[in-house]
């Protein structure tokens, strides 16, 4: 159907061309004639044969827009000899009413120029059906001025405007704006979204005892109200923007609860701030808050952010007597108020969890390279009878080898360059790489106000304050994103709380992840004969990601702040892949999205990485487009 709409509209834009021509044409063999009557005056003009060059213009205008008219109709298109070929595809069903619109209303605008074009003409020939030589001589030079200034110009400009915009409905290049014939494609239909909604209602009971119940989501769950005694909303209470609900069976009040909470760090957002949890339990269909640090005893997670061990005093008041959820189970919940997004998600959640820590017992300590992998633990190293099963269900983690030779002398020396005090950017960096394994690379940044938002906001002028950016090691966090590795929230505070204590008070810091920017590439590909595309379009984007950002492919490859990238030396990548035959319109685009010949980190902190590809498999005769965003 493309390829019929395009030879239809390619036809159709020869026609509209001629005609254009033919309209320019005439229009100035018109103005020639009415300069000379002008000039010579209507004796000479008409012994020239000036008003029979007008009125045999007019004609042929006339008759050309009579015959374009008719090479429009219901059937289709047919081609300017106006002779009908069967061969010839038709408009599709769907495109007919528009196109008959479209027709009618430049056929009305010619007849109603034309009209007026011949109105003009008859009122130079004082009124005369007709126009011709005997009639002419009243003709005066005011009139002729008139013609020639006035509307009859006017006029046949009219024309030439019609017959220019209306190639336009075939090639309107996205603007849907461009004159007052475009015939716009309906929006695709939507679902409302409610603003505001207000209700109101009355009841009455015949009863002695009214009574009032709030449905909850979770099954058949409930919360009855006595309207006498009390006077409760429409609808149940839920204020929080995030609720984790935990119900546990075989729960003894007074007790404390150990509860791992295995965290998915990479997917805390880490440019919202963090998030404040608050505790609460169930207690009689009313939740009551558990205080931190009296309640919540220990709290590993940072706030739900890393893996972790939270330790709860579970408060005697504790029960089962609720109708709102479960009374089979007791019931704790966690709840943020706001930005949800800064939690992470959480993979499971574990009672009976303890923390278990390696003691060398003249073992070989290279084993602490690699994490003890999930499972390898199964019994205590001396049985207690209260104790049923002990399952490992994670690999280890913390775990540092022996420090070797060079290790050693390279950790001394720096030590004795920054004394464990971080006043230079070697000290800064250093340290944060000494204390935090799981960091591969920092940056220090003087004189810097960063803010989470990117780097772009970030404000170098600012006295005082310090920004250190980190990348987290990827054969450390494996769960991290491999092209835009981020450091969560927990780990960033850690960092910032460690400097801190071997800094001046008087600094203002800031630790932060990188500000990755994207490069984004267009353009037409061909591939070599006999590839499929779709595997191949695939293919060339995992090939540019590797060729960008060769740290998420390969371990030991380096990544590093700032630098520049030129269009050309992707083009050269990219024609150099065996499976590419050529390259056409290459495009790379930044983040103002403006087609630029190089692309460079626009702060110290920023690192360019592979963004959106939009790449255009063509052959000889048709396309096929794929759209990536990384």
């Amino acid at each position: 159907m493309v390829a019929l709409l395009r030879i239809a509209t390619l036809n159709l834009k020869d026609l509209l061309a001629k005609f254009k021509d033919e309209v320019a044409t005439q229009r100035k063999k018109i103005v020639s004639g009415l300069q000379t009557i002008h000039n010579y005056g209507p004796e000479k003009a008409a012994v020239n044969g000036s008003f029979g060059d007008i009125s045999t213009a007019i004609g042929k205008i006339i008759t050309f827009a009579d015959n374009f008219e008719s090479a429009i109709n219901y059937d289709g298109f047919k081609p300017f000899d106006f002779t009908y070929d069967a061969n010839f595809p038709h408009f599709p069903d769907f495109l007919t009413s528009s196109l008959l619109q479209i027709r009618e209303a430049f056929s009305n605008e010619l007849i109603i120029h034309f009209n007026s074009l011949v109105e003009e003409l008859e009122e130079i020939g004082n009124g005369k059906d007709s126009l011709n030589s005997a009639n002419l001589s009243a003709i005066t030079a005011n009139h002729l001025r008139e013609a020639a200034e006035g509307s009859l110009l006017m006029s046949l400009g009219k024309i030439e405007e019609i017959a220019n915009i209306f190639p336009q409905f075939y090639n309107k290049d996205g603007d849907e704006s461009y004159n007052k014939y475009y015939i716009p494609v309906p929006n695709e239909p939507y679902t409302p979204e409610i603003t505001s909604l207000s209700m109101d209602y009355k009841a009455k009971s015949a009863g002695n005892q009214p009574a009032f119940f709030h449905l909850y989501p979770f099954g058949q769950n409930y919360q009855q109200f006595s309207l006498k005694a009390e006077n409760p909303d429409l609808l149940p209470p839920f204020t929080d923007e995030g609720n984790l609900l935990i119900g546990i069976n075989h729960l003894r009040p007074g007790s404390v609860l150990h509860l791992l909470f295995q965290m998915a760090e990479s997917t805390a957002d880490p440019f919202t701030e963090q998030a404040v949890v608050r505790w609460s339990f169930l207690a009689n269909n009313t939740w009551i808050p558990l205080e931190q640090g009296f309640d919540i005893l220990s709290d590993e997670t940072n706030g739900l952010i890393k893996s972790g061990i939270i330790d709860i005093k579970i408060p005697r008041n504790i029960n089962r007597e609720n109708t709102i959820l479960s009374p089979e189970l007791f019931w704790l919940k966690v709840s943020v108020y706001e930005r949800a997004i800064a939690i992470s998600e959480t993979i499971d959640i574990h009672t009976q969890a303890a923390r278990v820590r390696f003691v060398n017992r003249n073992n070989d300590l290279e084993r602490l390279a690699k994490p003890l992998e999930a499972g390898t633990i199964t019994e205590a190293v001396d049985s207690f009878e209260e104790i049923e099963a002990v399952n490992q269900f994670y690999d280890s983690f913390g775990g540092r080898p022996e420090e070797k030779n060079i290790s050693f002398y390279t950790r001394v020396s720096e030590r004795l360059r920054h004394k464990g005090r971080a006043v230079t950017l070697f000290d800064y960096e250093r340290l944060v790489l000494e204390h935090f394994p799981q960091i591969y690379k920092t940056k220090c940044i003087t004189h810097t106000l960063g803010r989470m938002a990117g780097a772009s906001q970030d404000n170098h002028l600012a006295a005082g304050f310090v920004v250190i950016a980190v990348i987290p090691n990827l054969q450390k966090i494996p769960s991290a994103n491999r092209l835009k590795p981020r450091a969560n929230v927990a780990l960033l505070k850690d960092i910032e709380k460690l400097i801190r204590k071997k800094t001046s008070p008087f600094f203002r810091l800031k630790v932060l992840n990188p500000d990755y920017e994207n490069i984004n590439l267009s353009g037409k590909i061909s591939f070599v004969e006999g590839g499929d595309e779709t595997f191949l379009l695939e293919k060339l984007k995992q090939d540019i990601q590797q060729f960008l950002a060769p740290w998420a492919f390969d371990p030991v490859a380096s990544i590093a702040f700032g630098g520049r990238i030129f269009r050309s030396t992707i083009l050269g990548f990219i024609e150099k892949q065996p499976y590419i035959e050529y390259v056409k319109d290459f495009a790379m685009f930044g983040s103002d999205k403006k087609n630029v010949a190089e692309i460079t980190a626009t702060s110290a902190r920023s690192i360019l990485v592979p963004g959106r590809m939009n790449f255009t498999a063509t052959e000889c005769c048709y396309s096929s487009t794929a759209t990536t965003q990384i």
